[in-house]
């Protein structure tokens, strides 16, 4: 082997080898580069929308209610849809959102204030704005108190995923 030769792969091991390390404390060591999994706090939810009473469905037991659809809208959006149960005489529902980490919970209340002896499934859409390209999000939904699905999804402006529990 050559000289040249031993010194181009000495050369490739060592620009290859040399990565930033971020700091134990999760804190830049002077770079522009954000630590990795650490994503914006300024997640929210807009377009929040619930269906009235899939009527069709209505008494049956529906296989749908866990199937998620989670599709990029834009390069900081994703919509998410499901069908999900509540209260037949519900008419009134918000969302809460809370964030830890890269753990956004979603929980949805309906207004239960007149109790009907029946359920009801619903179609459930949301957007999730403010995300971050190449970010992890471990979504939690909710019903109320109650999580009835939990998935991760690595952002993209092209993530088009459907999740079966």
């Amino acid at each position: 082997m050559s000289l040249l030769t031993v010194l181009l792969l000495v050369a490739t091991f060592v620009l290859v080898g040399c990565k930033p390390v971020p700091n134990p404390d999760g804190q830049n060591s002077g770079g522009d580069t954000p630590t990795p999994n650490t994503p914006s706090q300024n997640v929210n939810v807009s377009d929040f929308l619930v269906s009235e009473c899939l009527e069709k469905y209505r008494g049956l037991m529906y296989d749908n209610n866990d199937t998620i659809y989670a599709v990029a809208v834009n390069d900081s959006s994703l919509m998410i849809r499901n069908i999900a149960y509540f209260n037949c005489c519900s008419e009134e529902f918000w969302e809460e959102l809370s964030m830890e980490g890269n753990k956004i919970l979603i929980e949805i209340f309906e207004d239960d204030s007149e109790v009907c002896d029946c359920v009801c499934p619903v179609s459930v859409e949301f957007v999730l704005s403010n995300l971050e390209l190449g970010q992890t999000y471990n979504i939690v939904l909710s019903r109320g108190y109650y999580g009835y699905f939990s998935f991760e999804v690595v952002f993209e402006k092209d993530t088009d995923l459907m999740f079966i529990k």
